[in-house]
């Protein structure tokens, strides 16, 4: 019951919260950062200048190479004033700069203006800006599985997502198998011997597992093992060594 409300209830509301606790956060402590967004439109991305903000779009991108497809770029001075406008038919992230190819730059009062290449500044890099749309933690359960075809749809690589789902999916089949591995080893007699060393050994099956479930986890993002054996092998096998564990060491 509790691992269905973890996956129901707790975790959606942690999303929500956590979400809130960063807006608050760039607020209240005037952090200024780039913000992020992936819709079934594409990528959404605010990266703010010495004055002004620029608003960046690309319907596609291209990884791991970080090409970005039918960009639009648009420029905002002081009080969100429009200064110029850049269209592309594609954008690579490089080592601090945006270079846009075959670009077309409109600016107010002016004629567009054709180049073949147009570079922007940037301090962004591709890890920071996987990271900061890619958290886990700050996606409600019930909406990883449209956030994951957004994903995918996009261009991005969406396992580490679906580890993050798969997992919260098998945590009742953990819990209960925390229950099993539990009651081996508190529900010995004490008549009975032996008892610490269960109790040294239930404490050392708990830190493999919670190992065990990282080491695959990772496997998994990093693509050597399938997404639903990196999140399921653990819960399984844990619960099926709780379950040999009641059949030997109780008479049922």
């Amino acid at each position: 019951v509790i691992g269905m409300l973890q996956m129901t209830v707790i975790n959606p509301a942690g999303a929500i919260l956590y979400k809130k606790f960063e807006s608050l956060e760039a607020t209240l402590l005037d952090r200024k950062k780039s913000l992020i967004s992936l819709t079934g439109q594409g990528l959404w991305l605010r990266q703010p200048q010495d004055e002004g903000d620029v608003i960046l779009h690309a319907s596609n991108v291209k990884m791991p190479g970080w090409v970005l497809r039918d960009v639009t770029a648009v420029f905002f001075g002081p009080k969100d004033t429009f200064i110029r406008r850049i269209d592309a038919q594609t954008a690579t992230l490089e080592e601090g700069q945006w270079t846009f190819h075959e670009a077309v730059e409109n600016k107010p009062q002016s004629l567009p203006r054709r180049a073949e290449t147009i570079r922007l500044e940037t301090r962004l890099t591709a890890d920071e800006i996987e990271d900061s749309f890619a958290a886990p933690e700050t996606i409600p359960f019930w909406q990883l599985r449209s956030f994951i075809s957004t994903m995918e749809s996009t261009g991005f690589d969406s396992s580490r997502l679906k580890i993050h789902y798969q997992s919260l999916l098998a945590q009742p089949l953990l819990f209960a198998a925390m229950i099993l591995l539990a009651a081996s080893v508190s529900l010995r007699p004490p008549r009975l011997r032996g008892t610490s060393a269960l109790v040294m050994a239930g404490i050392a099956i708990g830190f493999f597992v919670f190992f065990m479930s990282s080491f695959l986890q990772a496997l998994g993002v990093s693509g050597q093992i399938p997404v639903f054996m990196a999140a399921w092998i653990p819960p399984l096998a844990s619960f099926l060594l709780g379950l040999s564990a009641m059949m030997v060491l109780e008479d049922g």
